[in-house]
């Protein structure tokens, strides 16, 4: 069984947003209650621990019903698109072997490449995965 907080307060970082903005989590008995934004964030330091509102909105976006808590993969079945439920570890398989191919046939000339510096940031993350 999971380690269950009865109060907690944590620092982490929004990247469903591109700004990055440092989020203070508020947790009582396991369950987050409260966002707030982070002063002392070093992505953000101009926004003086304030969040936009989809920052603010982190806690309805959690615990949200149609929140993806796991991957898809996309099948076909005759003419219409499906998805179906498949493992962490078999996502993060496919993923790697779709790279690996890509790699393979045309070498090191495979780039990534995003928009705003957010988005760059999480491309250069996932270059260096591989």
């Amino acid at each position: 069984m999971g380690l269950i907080l009865r109060e907690a307060k944590a620092d982490i970082l929004w990247f469903l947003r591109t700004g990055l903005c440092g989020i203070l989590v508020h947790v009582e008995d396991g369950e987050i209650v409260k966002v707030g934004g982070d002063p002392s964030s070093p992505f953000h330091p101009f926004r003086g621990g304030k969040l936009c509102p989809k920052g603010m909105s982190a806690v309805e976006w959690h615990y949200h019903p149609d929140r993806l808590n796991f991957p898809l993969k996309r099948v076909r079945e005759e003419v219409k698109v499906k998805w179906r439920r498949i493992t962490w570890g078999q996502a993060l398989d496919e993923i790697l072997e779709i790279r690996r191919n890509k790699k393979r046939i045309w070498g090191e000339a495979l780039a990534t490449l995003g928009g705003k510096a957010g988005r760059l940031q999480r491309c250069y993350r996932w270059r260096e995965t591989f």
